[in-house]
């Protein structure tokens, strides 16, 4: 789990904000190639209480997500 987490903190910078079934979210792209994940929130009051990541591949390949910045 630790190793996981260096991986997503090297990628941080290539999050970008989108919404996730209609929940806040961010989708990780690195520089020139395919989302590598999608992190769906819940939200409470003004704090996060859920997160969802997806970073199966095959699964990412299969789903739409729209990207709100440039």
């Amino acid at each position: 789990m630790a190793r996981q987490a260096l991986v997503f903190q090297r990628l941080a910078p290539c999050g970008r904000p989108a919404p996730i079934d209609g929940a806040p979210g961010v989708v990780t792209i690195p520089p020139g190639g395919k989302a590598v994940s999608v992190t769906g929130f819940a939200v409470g009051g003004d704090r996060i209480v859920a997160m969802d990541i997806l970073a199966d591949p095959d699964r990412l390949e299969r789903i739409d997500v729209i990207v709100l910045d440039n």
